[in-house]
């Protein structure tokens, strides 16, 4: 069945270089079998993450062309060979993640860690967990290094073992830089959202967005380490998770407080306006009281338009 994976722009050329495959490997921290997409060329290693529709459907894939370059293609095509594209039946598509070479080497090194091994009792390790180290355990081997300490007990004999001080460091330095590309959906539903601030009037320090993108960064690499190192490797950054928990807290609590006053708000116009339309009936009920007990000859003078007369008083002002 035809698959459509979407690859990073640095997977491209890679991905169809000779050599390229897909493995199925031990997942670091669940070892669950997962796949990956190993490109030679440029070397890396892709997480294969399934996305599934809810509703069944097909995709259609065509040329990436705008409008005016369509049709400028289909005009010089001989009559039949336009880009008709294909239909594709299935509407799962694997996205391919770009993963660090090292977390697949976390499980066994975590294991060995009391004492220094060399390579092949590293390399074997790997393939009793999967025959499908075999064709990249030369690229492991490139990085073992940076997330080790080494010794040399003899000339050209190296031997590793785990140093959690150079894996956290690594690591950290990884979070830093996704944090700075994290996916614009993730951004709004875990940072921005919960970020919001209370009123217009008031705007987030910059360094609490900060802080929230390396958090969410440490999280997602986290997931992929041996609960026991995860568990190390988060507590090593409590006090920038504490501070953002905080000034998070404080407001959920100041949007709550808004949300009261505008309901008190709200709740005291309907209120006035219940008060000033019942004053207005008193006064109209007053007055027409007060002009129901007049004399017939009085209200049928009020009734007279006394524009231009004089009043009464003015016929015994002296002369």
């Amino acid at each position: 069945m035809t698959q459509v994976i979407i690859l990073p722009a640095t997977a491209t050329s890679g991905a169809y270089a000779e050599g390229s495959t897909i493995l199925s490997l031990p997942h670091p921290a669940t070892s669950v079998s997962t796949r990956y997409l190993y490109s030679p060329k440029p070397r890396g290693l892709y997480e294969l993450t399934l996305v599934d529709h809810a509703n069944p459907h097909s995709i259609i894939l065509t040329s990436e062309l705008d409008a005016s370059d369509a049709k400028h293609a289909n005009n010089s095509c001989p009559t039949g060979t336009e880009d008709k594209g294909s239909v594709i039946s299935s509407a799962q598509i694997c996205i391919a993640t770009i993963i660090s070479p090292q977390l697949l080497l976390l499980p066994v090194l975590f294991r060995y860690e009391a004492q220094f091994r060399v390579w092949e009792d590293i390399s074997d390790a790997l393939m009793r967990t999967s025959a499908s180290f075999e064709l990249i355990l030369d690229f492991l081997e490139q990085h073992v290094s940076t997330i080790t300490d080494i010794e040399e007990p003899a000339e050209g004999l190296k031997c590793y073992r785990l140093s959690r001080p150079k894996l956290f460091a690594h690591f950290w330095t990884r979070a830093k830089r996704m944090a700075s590309h994290l996916p614009d959906s993730i951004v709004k539903s875990q940072i921005e959202r919960k970020l919001a601030p209370a009123r217009y009037d008031i705007s987030t320090p910059q360094e609490m967005y900060q802080a929230a993108r390396h958090q969410t960064a440490l999280t997602m690499l986290a997931a992929y380490f041996p609960p026991q190192l995860m568990t190390e490797f988060l507590a090593a950054h409590a006090e920038e998770k504490q501070k953002l928990a905080t000034y998070i807290e404080e407001l959920n609590e100041q949007r709550a407080e808004e949300m009261m006053l505008q309901s008190a708000v709200s709740d005291r116009k309907p209120a006035k306006r219940k008060f000033e339309d019942a004053d207005a009936a008193a006064a109209a009920a007053a007055k027409e009281k007060a002009t129901s007990k007049s004399s017939k000859g009085v209200r049928m003078l009020n009734k007279v338009d006394k524009s231009g007369m004089s009043k009464l008083s003015t016929f015994f002002k002296k002369k």
